[in-house]
This record gives C-alpha cells, structure tokens and sequence, in this order.
C-alpha cells in the first residue's frame, strides 16, 4: 500500500450498523478468530471479539494485502 492510504477505521457508525446484516466469512489460529465480508467493492474485516470495530479495504487494496499474507511477508 502506498504511504497515506490504508484501510479505514471504523466503529459504531451507520456503516458498521449495516456491515452486522453480511456475510461474514470466519478464520481462526490460536484461539483468535477475524472475520471478513465483501460489501459492493469493499472488504471488511473484524476481530469476532470486537465485531464494532471494522477495517474496510479498497479491492486494490484488500488484494495487496492478500498477496502479502501468501508470499509471507508479514509472518511475524
């Protein structure tokens, strides 16, 4: 991703009210679990602990990111 874009934040807004009513998709290690939804061109993903707080990609960059996970590049 370039410098200055990024995914958004959001929390308790309308946007996160519409975002209860999708399909979430759930994934889970070590006891965490995140969840990730597609409205229209966006990707949203959550903790299903905390399922206010929602990230919300771009397609570019929600498949940056993915590209990311598979080459390994952001194993910690």
């Amino acid at each position: 991703m370039d410098p200055g874009t990024g995914p958004k934040a959001h929390r308790a807004s309308e946007s996160v009210m519409e975002a209860r009513d999708l399909h979430w998709r759930r994934a889970c290690a070590s006891g965490a679990c995140i969840e990730v939804a597609r409205r229209g061109d966006e990707y949203l993903l959550r903790d299903s602990k905390d399922p206010d707080a929602v990230l919300c990609f771009s397609e570019q960059e929600w498949f940056s990111f993915v590209a990311a996970v598979r080459a390994g590049e952001l194993d910690l």
